[in-house]
């Protein structure tokens, strides 16, 4: 991803309170405002500069993360979660877990011998409550790549 800071031309419509140096900014900071490609455009339009690349261009992946209180899980489910985090938050007091978003169905294929959705083999009553709430946070974390179990 690419920032884009506007620097000023003459006769450019910006406030003195808008300038930091010679580009658009905060005069308080002295440090000109970074923009997106397309909102640095806009704002070199709409205040009279032009927009130059600044620092360098990061190739990033947005992360989907869902999140869930953990009081909502049972304890049968915070019990198989146990070692299968990819992410502990350095916070004791938060408590804050994050999890691939597929780690429901992999305790269903390890514990439960689940092959095709809602095909459970050889399990008994007892295990039917885990096995249901599995099989919905599976399907509700299905467009994520992580969720997070949070204290809260």
């Amino acid at each position: 991803m690419q920032l884009y800071r506007v620097r000023l031309k003459e006769g450019h419509t910006a406030r003195p309170e808008q300038i930091a140096g010679e580009y658009l900014g905060n005069y308080a900071t002295i440090d000109p405002m970074l923009y997106t490609h397309m909102e640095a455009v806009k704002k070199a339009r709409m205040f009279g500069g032009s927009i130059e690349p600044f620092g360098r261009n990061y190739n990033i992946d947005r992360l989907q993360v869902i999140q869930v209180p953990k009081s909502q899980l049972s304890q049968a489910l915070i019990n198989e979660l146990q070692g299968r985090e990819v992410f502990l938050d350095t916070d004791n007091l938060l408590e804050e877990v994050m999890y691939t978003s597929d780690v429901f169905e992999a305790i269903l294929g390890e514990q439960f011998e689940y092959f095709e959705k809602q095909t459970l083999i050889r399990i008994g009553k007892e295990h039917q409550v885990l096995v249901d709430e599995l099989l919905v946070l599976d399907e509700i974390c299905r467009d994520s790549q992580y969720v997070m179990f949070t204290s809260i």
